[in-house]
């Protein structure tokens, strides 16, 4: 394990890939923008920088619609809903782009420049602080039986601190694939989410009946399948990170 981390790969990374995110042509660049502004965001919980997370913050969010548009877009959808999304992710896409040619983003990227690296050792202890909330976060999973609903809430929280921890294990230079397997049954399902949000939002939904008690089956597949995951992957995840971390 070296001995410090320095933010350098990251920021070259949202750099590199600002160009693309630009142009709009591919969808993958603002995917791999919004990765990158996400592992910066760890890095900086790691040192337990808080100057610049509501900065980062912002970008996640510019980015992270247009981002959640592109992959619901990818599903197949009513021609009625379809057009619907696609007019906001154009309008989210207008906002994008002005976001990211503002000066917020030029003082951002200055700033980051002159950030010192990482120690292993905090970034160590970080790790550790992840796979405390990672645990309680699947312990609230698991006591939430009453309601699909607010277990699936429980689920979705337990997805993001998840997303973090696979950050900040990278950023040590590890990789787990039980991480990965869990994060993609979870993820899976709040894409299903979100997309029956979408639908809410519809004035007149008379017409998509059909689609959305299909949509319901498949959110409640999909529940299923993200606990057992999470069931799969717990003991494995938690204890071996956590072992790792001491």
């Amino acid at each position: 394990m070296p001995r410090t981390i320095p933010l350098r790969p990251a920021l070259d990374d949202l750099r590199g890939h600002l160009p693309a995110a630009l142009e709009g042509l591919d969808p993958e660049g603002v995917h791999q923008l919004r990765v990158a502004a996400r592992r910066i965001a760890v890095w900086l919980e790691l040192a337990e920088r808080r100057t610049l997370a509501g900065d980062l913050h912002w970008l996640r969010k510019v980015a992270g619609e247009v981002r959640d548009l592109d992959v619901l877009m990818m599903q197949p959808l009513p021609e009625r809903l379809g057009s619907e999304l696609a007019a906001r992710r154009d309008g989210a896409r207008r906002e994008l782009v002005d976001e990211l040619e503002s000066t917020r983003l030029t003082g951002l990227l200055a700033a980051l420049e002159n950030l010192s690296a990482l120690s292993a050792r905090s970034a160590a202890d970080g790790v550790a602080r992840l796979v405390d909330v990672v645990r309680r976060r699947g312990e609230q999973v698991d006591r939430e039986r009453k309601s699909s609903r607010a277990q699936r809430r429980r689920l979705h929280a337990l997805r993001r601190a998840l997303r973090r921890l696979r950050y900040a294990r990278e950023w040590l230079g590890e990789n787990d694939p039980a991480l990965k397997r869990l994060q993609t049954a979870l993820g899976e399902l709040n894409d299903l989410e979100q997309l029956r949000r979408r639908l809410g939002l519809l004035d007149d939904r008379q017409q998509l009946d059909d689609f959305a008690r299909e949509l319901a089956a498949r959110i409640d597949d999909a529940h299923v399948d993200a606990l057992a995951a999470w069931h799969e992957c717990r003991g494995e995840l938690v204890g071996k990170t956590a072992g790792r971390s001491r």
